[in-house]
């Protein structure tokens, strides 16, 4: 898994590097998940695009690898706004996005979407929520 995390963040440089967005990968290098490599690939990505999207100017976001039983979580947490409360029970409805806070844009609203779908199809579930201050977490996990 480490090793996926670390080429997505690698693919979304172009993407961080004009905001002076920082992110990274910690926690066990060694946790593997079994499924398809593709699809949890792209699930990651699209957790870690969103957390760059939300972020602000020179923020952090930081990928953590874990061990939890029969499975591995991917907790990734941001410095962004957070999610408004009227959003949480729907940030995985297919469709549903939020402006983006630099310009207002919305997504396809497939995204989150496709990442509970990945989940689900890999034994696992994904979880999102706000942290205190400021910021979000968002954690995927898979199975074994």
């Amino acid at each position: 898994m480490s090793e996926v995390v670390n080429e997505v963040i690698e693919s979304l440089q172009t993407t961080m590097r004009p905001r002076q967005i920082q992110a990274r990968c910690r926690g066990d290098e060694n946790l593997t998940v079994r499924g398809e490599r593709f699809l949890v690939w792209h699930a990651v990505q699209n957790i870690v695009l969103n957390a760059v999207e939300f972020s602000p100017n020179h923020g952090e976001i930081e990928i953590s690898l874990h061990s939890i039983g029969d499975a591995v979580e991917v907790r990734c947490t941001d410095e962004g706004p957070g999610i408004p409360d009227y959003a949480i029970d729907r940030i995985f409805d297919r469709f549903y996005s939020l402006p983006r806070p630099d310009s207002g844009k919305k997504s396809s609203g497939l995204g989150l979407a496709f990442v509970r779908e990945v989940a689900a199809l890999h034994g696992g579930n994904v979880k999102i929520a706000n942290l205190p201050g400021k910021g979000a977490i968002v954690v995927l996990r898979l199975r074994r």
